[in-house]
């Protein structure tokens, strides 16, 4: 967690132990006696990645001196902590070798710990730039504090001849390139319509052309990142594959809302408080969550993220916080630079370690997929007996560098009147073929103890409906905001969604009553509401309610529908990515019978013959009464017409990605 603002070089925090076969005895040496400590580090198993730095950490003793070390035949910066006894040591090499001199040796003496984070930092954070334009200034500050990110490239929008300080093309490519900045594919064309594995390979061609040309001077590095466009779900599976195929060097993909990772091997619970729901543990196989806010949200909102992360982050709990934006929001990232530098940075405590999201996640995947061995340990009289070394994970203690460190270690990251008509919608849910993290929500608190996803505790209320006490209870993840309703107070759903948590429980049916009005000249994009059901944070399934005509006068709408199988929590949610005025108001959840005692588990029930789509929910209105719905529905089909997974939409002047 961020303790005092004191400058320090390294802060030496606990990690996961390698601990490597040793005897009980504990030899004194008389007179000072000179140690040659062997390791071999195999990086077999580690998949293709352009960063192999690893962090070790080796128990010396606490009167360790001359202190030399080497990687394969090549000199290594190590850093000596005496109260803990601890050399650190970040290298590439496959054979390690210590020298020390020592009067004394116990029986740690040559255990080697791997640091859950690059020079064993408390906490990461990455950043990444999307959609190649006017984010120069930006980055320009990312330099100034020695840091770099990820250039998440649009592919159709980069020209090898164009050179014009506005667009990152190839000639500004390849200068951020040198200057320690990653790349990644973010699509290749900018409508958020290239959802197949041909237009990644595309993309990922020209990321190649970009690394391979002669102005580049990052020998050994290859691009390994996707953020995908429009947070749209479908390219996920896409990204598994294709690393899977092994045909491109590509890894990850960047996606959804749990920006907050507890990275450390073997854990087995997040953080609780304001990020809770934001979290996740590490999965390779689950997509690293990006939070956005530190575009458009407030200063303050954001430090309560960066906050959080460090202030959650300790001995046995490391956090990786990733962030993206855009171009033209310079004035928002300098104080947020400016706070992490200062606070827990080179300018204050030196814990959080700052870099592209792919060395991040490269060194996750060394630490773990590598073994490290102790194979020698020569000089002095009686060394421990050989023994199979025998890898396992837990966590030490906490280690505090002193004035006695032999070198210094240098970071190495560039690193919404009266009657009104309505329309009854009894949608079904099939699920989806592969879970998503969903819910895009800022810190605001869960709002009661009823809220907060522990899993079948009953059926929560929905709070503030009627938006009389402004967005509280709401978590806005967009440019929302407080509007004239239908008595008093509505919401305007503009740029993003707008979000509230209820707990739920298997088999419960529900009725969503709500109203709206559109204004503006031509439906032009997407906007609705609908429910995620939630097991835990990953979403099962949704329903929603796409809005296809202006509506001058409030409208009501009601969803009825029975939460399926596995049901924890719901999310309420209204997004929007149109330039249309779209107002909600009266928003009231009423649960048909919810015993908190009962976990029944039935199949989820519907009046409609559920999609042969795999993954889309359908929703049929059905009009109440005589008085014919104003409001509609789109019929699902396989063009989209929800929303992608109500995650983040992206914004520029011209485009949305």
């Amino acid at each position: 967690m961020g303790g005092s603002p004191i400058a320090l070089l390294v802060m030496i925090i606990g990690s996961f132990v390698l601990s490597i076969g040793l005897q009980n005895d504990t030899v004194l040496a008389q007179t000072a006696v000179e140690y040659t400590l062997n390791y071999t580090v195999n990086r077999n198993a580690v998949p293709q990645v352009p960063f192999n730095d690893l962090t070790l950490l080796i128990d010396v003793g606490s009167d360790a001196t001359d202190i030399e070390a080497t990687g394969d035949s090549t000199t290594i910066p190590t850093l000596y902590d005496q109260q803990s006894g601890t050399v650190l040591i970040t290298t590439s090499a496959s054979q390690l070798q210590l020298k020390i001199t020592s009067s004394s040796r116990d029986s740690a003496f040559g255990t080697v710990e791997k640091a859950a984070l690059l020079h064993n930092k408390q906490w990461a954070w990455s950043h990444g730039f999307d959609d190649n334009v006017n984010f120069g200034p930006s980055m320009d500050l990312w330099e100034a504090k020695g840091w770099a990110g990820s250039i998440n490239l649009i592919g159709e929008l980069v020209s090898d001849t164009r050179d014009e300080p506005w667009i990152v093309d190839q000639a500004n490519a390849i200068r951020r390139l040198n200057k320690g900045w990653s790349l990644a594919g973010h699509g290749w064309k900018s409508d958020c319509s290239d959802t197949n594995i041909e237009a990644i390979e595309q993309v990922y061609g020209l990321l190649d052309t970009l690394v391979s040309h002669t102005d580049s001077n990052r020998p050994g590095y290859f691009p390994t990142g996707f953020a995908a466009p429009c947070f749209i779900a479908d390219y996920h599976p896409l990204v598994l594959a294709m690393r899977d195929a092994g045909n491109t060097t590509i890894q990850f993909n960047e996606s959804g809302d749990t920006y907050m990772m507890v990275v450390d091997p073997g854990a087995t619970s997040v953080p609780t408080g304001a990020y809770q729901f934001k979290s996740q543990l590490l999965d390779y196989d689950a997509p690293i969550g990006r939070d956005l806010r530190i575009d458009f949200g407030t200063f303050e909102e954001v430090k309560s993220a960066i906050d959080w992360a460090a202030n959650n982050s300790n001995a046995s709990t490391h956090i990786w916080y990733n962030t993206g934006g855009h171009g033209n929001h310079e004035t928002s990232h300098a104080p947020v630079l400016n706070y992490i530098y200062d606070t827990y940075g080179p300018g204050g405590t030196d814990e959080v370690w700052v870099a592209p999201s792919d060395h991040i996640y490269s060194y996750l995947l060394v630490r773990d997929n590598s073994q490290v061995t102790l194979d020698s340990i020569d000089g002095g009289e009686n060394p421990p007996p050989e023994s199979d070394p025998t890898a396992t994970s837990t966590s030490t203690h906490t280690l505090t560098p002193t004035s006695t460190a032999t070198q210094t270690l240098i970071p190495t990251s560039t690193q919404t009147p009266t009657s009104t008509p309505v329309s009854t919608l009894n949608p079904t849910s099939t699920l989806p073929p592969t879970l998503v993290p969903t819910d895009i929500f800022t810190e605001t608190p869960i709002p009661t103890a009823t809220q907060t996803g522990t899993g079948n505790q009953g059926c929560g209320e929905l709070l503030n409906g009627d938006f009389e006490s402004g967005l509280a209870s709401w978590e806005n993840s967009s440019g929302s905001f407080i509007t004239p309703g239908r008595i008093e107070n509505g919401i305007s759903v503009q740029s993003g969604s707008v979000s509230q948590r209820v707990s739920a429980q298997p088999g419960e049916d529900f009725q969503l009553a709500l109203y709206y009005k559109v204004s503006g000249e031509t439906i032009d994009s997407w906007f609705g509401f609908g429910i995620d059901y939630l097991a835990n944070s990953s979403e099962i399934s949704e329903i929603s309610y796409q809005v296809t005509e202006l509506e001058d006068e409030f409208v009501r709408v009601d969803l009825t529908g029975t939460t399926p199988p596995n049901t924890t929590d719901i999310s309420v949610w209204m997004f929007s990515m149109s330039e249309n005025t779209f107002v909600l108001d009266d928003l009231d959840l009423s649960w048909m019978s919810c015993e908190p005692e009962q976990i029944p588990t039935p199949t989820p029930t519907s009046t409609v013959v559920p999609t042969t789509v795999p993954g889309e929910p359908t929703a049929t209105p059905v009009a109440t009464g005589t008085v014919a719905p104003t409001a509609t529905i789109e019929a699902t089909a396989t063009v989209d017409p929800n929303p992608p997974a109500n995650e983040y939409m992206i914004f520029l002047p011209s485009m949305i990605r």
